[in-house]
């Protein structure tokens, strides 16, 4: 089993945890929580379908093989009267920039995981476990003291 689907249903079981229950909410609220795990639900299976489909070879072949084209062709284009920044370092510039572009998008093509780049999925969903159970701890303590 996925752990995001864990995760989620983990969460749920926390949602349903207090309805019916003298400090909790009622029955008719949980329609609102459920449409809403549905569409996390939901956005979690177009992330791992996004994740699980790379981008085709060819696309990737071509745009590098674009880019050192470019890198190549383009100080051949300048006229040599433009002297040693224009034809050798604004090149350099330019092409260092648009492969710091190609290594960037390169480590963002899979914003799921464990390396630096990565978005920390599994620390989110905690912290939201955590803040709905915190929620709840506090709801059932506040209930007592207002009756």
């Amino acid at each position: 089993v996925p752990l995001p689907k864990l995760l989620s249903q983990l969460l749920v079981d926390l949602i349903m945890m207090p309805v019916d229950k003298p400090w909790g909410m009622p029955q008719r609220m949980i329609g609102f929580f459920m449409s809403r795990m549905g569409e996390v639900t939901n956005h979690m299976e177009e992330l791992s379908r996004l994740v699980s489909q790379p981008l085709p070879l060819a696309y990737l072949q071509h745009c590098r093989v674009l880019l050192f084209t470019y890198a190549l062709l383009y100080p051949m284009s300048v006229g040599a009267e433009g002297g040693v920044f224009e034809n050798v370092v604004m090149p350099l510039i330019t092409f260092a920039t648009l492969y710091g572009f190609e290594l960037l998008a390169a480590d963002l093509e899979n914003p799921l995981g464990m390396d630096e780049m990565d978005l920390h999925l599994l620390d989110m969903v905690h912290s939201l476990e955590v803040s709905a159970h915190q929620a709840f701890n506090l709801s059932e303590e506040g209930r007592d003291e207002s009756r």
